[in-house]
């Protein structure tokens, strides 16, 4: 899924290597949790969701033990659950009937699986899913869940954690369409749709430094020293990686952080195990660049 990175970080800090090795690490564990998250709510997707429908062949896709999706998106699965998105936000904008994420739910999961099948297998570009206003589609949910079942919040993070993970397109089209702050503005929700926020703003920070320049003045960093504030050690360290990430390319955002208290922000963590080498390379990366 997300294992492969166009972007090349430059040797500063902690080490292009050690964060690339501590991004591997965190996308594992990410998966795991994805995976056992799945079988857990497999069943009461296929109870709950249509039994007619596009929506519901989907719920019934996502029910079969082995579904083989290499042969889905050589049949097009990608462009067409693509499309199916688009129709449900114009759905979600039309109507306030409820059993509408019903529907949403189990057609992010499978795009969200079927990209991760895209990006670690071989597929031809005529097959992949290219059509940026998914990405407008998919705030529009998660405007929606956020309102009517904020549970359902990291499907869709999920979902544009694998759009934004392998190309500068789909990050470029988050950019442009202004979506950084109403991306933020979910960080209070959960610990779980903090990482997944926190790790979709890392999969944009590391395609460059044309992409920090949009997070970088602007309302990023103060949010992080948002985070930073928080105890779960997953939503800290993924804000360390960020931060790392931005002060690689922006380096004029370390003087800022340091301006705004970052390292008593950061000395609240030193004593952390999970947290303590990555607290010092952040240190040394803002106080020495």
């Amino acid at each position: 899924m997300w294992l492969r990175r166009r972007g090349c970080l430059r040797p500063a800090g902690c080490g292009v290597e050690e964060l690339r090795r501590r991004r591997r690490e965190r996308e594992a564990a990410l998966r795991k949790a994805r995976r056992e998250q799945q079988l857990i709510s497999k069943r009461l997707l296929r109870d709950d969701a249509p039994e007619e429908g596009e929506g519901g062949c989907v719920a019934v896709i996502l029910g079969q033990a082995e579904v083989n999706n290499a042969l889905l998106i050589t049949h097009g699965a990608l462009s067409t659950l693509g499309l199916l998105l688009l129709d449900l936000a114009g759905a979600v904008q039309r109507t306030e009937d409820a059993g509408l994420e019903l529907l949403a739910c189990p057609v992010l999961r499978c795009l969200s699986n079927l990209l991760t099948e895209a990006a670690v297998g071989a597929v031809g570009e005529q097959m992949q899913l290219r059509d940026e206003r998914v990405v407008a589609a998919l705030f529009i949910l998660l405007q929606f869940f956020l309102q009517k079942q904020p549970s359902l919040l990291p499907e869709g993070l999920w979902l544009l954690n694998n759009l934004t993970a392998n190309s500068p397109s789909f990050c470029t089209s988050l950019l442009s369409l202004d979506l950084i702050e109403p991306l933020l503005q979910l960080l209070p929700v959960s610990n779980v749709v903090s990482v997944l926020v926190l790790t979709v703003l890392c999969n944009v920070a590391e395609k460059g430094p044309a992409y920090c320049q949009h997070l970088w003045p602007g309302p990023l960093l103060c949010s992080l020293l948002g985070t930073l504030a928080f105890s779960d050690t997953e939503v800290v360290g993924q804000s360390l990686e960020l931060l790392q990430l931005l002060f690689l390319y922006r380096p004029e955002a370390a003087q800022a952080f340091l301006q705004q208290s970052g390292l008593q922000a950061l000395e609240r963590h030193e004593k952390e195990a999970q947290l303590q080498d990555r607290v010092h390379a952040l240190q040394q990366t803002a106080l020495h660049g």
